[in-house]
């Protein structure tokens, strides 16, 4: 994955990524590992050592990702 406007790779994979989310107000990318049955973030910052997070695993083959903003905003009231 890059950004092609910066000119920088923003993460590397070693795996197929099927569908990419961007939370602009959390700062994460969001992915699914297509072939390695996963779902991932990472934080996006100007560090050139990003490491993800796996935040779902032993899935098979995940195509799809949709963030719920409106249920964020409902979960933040209720608390």
């Amino acid at each position: 994955m890059s950004d092609p406007q910066a000119g920088q790779i923003v993460y590397k994979a070693n795996h197929v990524i099927e569908d990419v989310v961007i939370d602009a107000q959390t700062g994460y990318l969001y992915w699914t590992a297509y072939d390695a049955g996963f779902i991932a973030k990472l934080r996006i910052t100007s560090d050139v050592n990003r490491t993800h997070d796996v935040i779902v695993s032993s899935l098979t083959s995940p195509r799809a990702l949709v963030i719920d903003v409106i249920s964020r905003y409902v979960n933040l009231n209720a608390c």
